[in-house]
């Protein structure tokens, strides 16, 4: 990972927006800052694109606001970055809600990977989709793959697939994280974790 990218993710529920976010973070050595950022009606996902003349705080809604050239604080307001991809009205889903957006550059591309669909509701709701363009103002291609990852039926082993990072291996494989949950796994306390 190159030194000069910040990755930092802070989510607050619905019921404290607006907020002002504060927090104590330690980066990848030994140095710690205090970060103060306000942004007000959003969840929050930090990314500083290394080498960039701006850097740009993503939000949920795929939305983006500037931050200050020392990346501790906003700009302005927070503006429509992208039109997310929109799978079709048939599917069995909780909400659109595009969030938790990454972005990432790859060659001559800037990547965005977003999830969309609820991650609480049924089985089919969550998905992870993905955009790409040749500037971080757009304009943003949806990959003809989409969703790239999905839950298509309730029958399938790992249920609500979402929120991927994509992440590259040692020998240059590339991979992809992201979350779910095991079909048919009991989601109750028990004693031995309560």
């Amino acid at each position: 990972m190159q030194a000069d990218t910040i990755f930092i993710s802070l989510q607050f529920p619905r019921n404290i927006l607006p907020f002002t976010s504060s927090t104590r973070i330690t980066l990848w050595g030994p140095g710690v800052i205090r970060l103060t950022l306000s942004c007000q009606g959003a969840l929050i996902r930090v990314m500083q694109l290394a080498r960039m003349e701006k850097r740009y705080l993503f939000t949920n809604g795929i939305r983006r606001i500037e931050l200050s050239a020392d990346g501790l604080s906003t700009i302005g307001n927070l503006e429509k970055s992208m039109k997310p991809w929109r799978y079709p009205d048939n599917w069995v889903v909780e909400m659109f809600a595009p969030e938790g957006p990454k972005i990432f550059k790859r060659g001559e591309w800037f990547y965005l990977v977003s999830a969309v669909g609820g991650t609480a509701g049924p089985a089919t709701s969550h998905m992870v989709i993905a955009a790409r363009s040749r500037s971080i103002h757009g304009t943003w291609d949806d990959s003809p793959h989409n969703p790239i990852v999905h839950t298509e039926a309730s029958t399938e082993p790992w249920w609500s697939r979402g929120h991927a990072s994509l992440v590259e291996g040692p020998d240059g494989s590339w991979w992809m994280v992201y979350h779910g949950y095991e079909n048919g796994f009991p989601h109750s306390w028990t004693a031995d974790i309560a």
